[in-house]
């Protein structure tokens, strides 16, 4: 009777020295796994951070280059210099134009896009009713109000023509936005312009829609 009553207690103190061998084991498994978390998003920070000053690095590099070599008596430095510049700075002005132009969901909208943009054009594009017509329909109605439609710009693209010697730039703008009304869902629409930049004025002079894609 003692020896099973001494193998009893044997086989408890051997559970229990195998239950805390096991919860230690346990939480020297969950430390290292907090561990390894915290790690992995310290490196993750970090390699964000490389790459946030890498990127600034090629940027400033790019900019050196293109405003220096803007001044270069190396013709072909000058003319890549010259088109990467006006290539990002037109690109830019774009951008703005555009992400404003092809945003509005009333009429209030529609129509305050004229002076929003100003600052980016000249005071006879703003005055050109092609560009920026009244948003009335031919009998003199609210179109917008009456449709209910809206519209969200999505990006552009712009490609600048090779020869950047002159003030007047001319470029390609791809412009993708969504367009619906009261009755339809959102639908993706493409337009293409011809847009003329003075680089004296730094402003766009001109705008002409030259192409829309079948989007159906």
């Amino acid at each position: 009777m003692k020896k099973n009553k001494r193998f009893a207690v044997g086989a408890l103190v051997v559970s229990v020295v195998l239950l805390v061998a096991g919860i230690v084991a346990l939480k020297r498994s969950m430390d290292y796994h907090t561990k390894l978390v915290a790690d992995n998003a310290s490196l993750t920070k970090d390699l964000e951070q490389i790459k946030k000053d890498y990127r600034h690095k090629v940027v400033n590099v790019n900019n050196t280059f293109n405003v220096q070599g803007r001044d270069s008596k190396n013709p072909k430095i000058r003319a890549v210099a010259a088109n990467n510049y006006y290539q990002r700075e037109i690109s830019q002005y774009a951008q703005e134009f555009f992400s404003t132009y092809y945003t509005w969901h009333n009429t209030k909208d529609y129509l305050d896009r004229k002076d929003q943009l100003k600052p980016l054009i000249t005071a006879e594009l703003a005055n050109n009713e092609s560009i920026f017509d009244d948003g009335k329909d031919d009998t003199g109605h609210d179109f917008i109000k009456a449709s209910g439609i809206k519209a969200d710009f999505v990006k552009s693209q712009t490609d600048i023509e090779a020869d950047v010697s002159g003030k007047l730039i001319k470029s390609t703008v791809k412009v993708d936005y969504t367009t619906s009304d009261s009755s339809s869902s959102p639908q993706h629409a493409t337009r293409y312009y011809e847009m003329t930049y003075n680089t004296v004025q730094e402003k766009i002079v001109d705008l002409k829609l030259v192409f829309t894609p079948n989007n159906n």
